[in-house]
């Protein structure tokens, strides 16, 4: 017998089977949590880094902060308006739905001032 004959699943859009359960309910079934980066988005990524590399001989290395601007003003004000459609693992619903409160308590540990791109993320 296998997992999809013991839990509620649900097709995804791409048609794989996913448990009807929250992040909490998973582990409350007794089953192992994982959040990973999906083989799908990784494929992505390894895909737009080589056809950079196709297209402007540029070599690019996600893991080298020289080569993505961890300070990037543009993200950050779209962080900041609760703007993230498009920001990579931003873009989420649950996510877009937390930005306005967690901007609200940054405020607040601020001074009531608007805290800095550099806390913006980890407030």
């Amino acid at each position: 017998m296998s997992l999809l004959d013991r839990l509620p699943v649900q097709p995804t859009p791409a048609g794989y089977p996913m448990v009807q359960a929250d992040k909490e309910d998973v582990e409350d079934l007794g089953l192992l949590k994982l959040d990973v980066l999906g083989v799908r988005m990784q494929s992505a990524m390894a895909y737009a880094v080589a056809e950079i590399r196709r297209t402007t001989g540029r070599l690019l290395d996600l893991d080298n902060p020289d080569h993505v601007d961890l300070n990037d003003r543009q993200a950050f004000e779209m962080i900041r308006a609760s703007d993230t459609v498009g920001l990579f693992q931003l873009d989420s619903v649950s996510t877009v739905g937390v930005l306005p409160s967690r901007m609200h308590r940054a405020r607040l540990a601020h001074g009531g001032e608007e805290p800095s791109s550099s806390h913006c993320v980890g407030t």
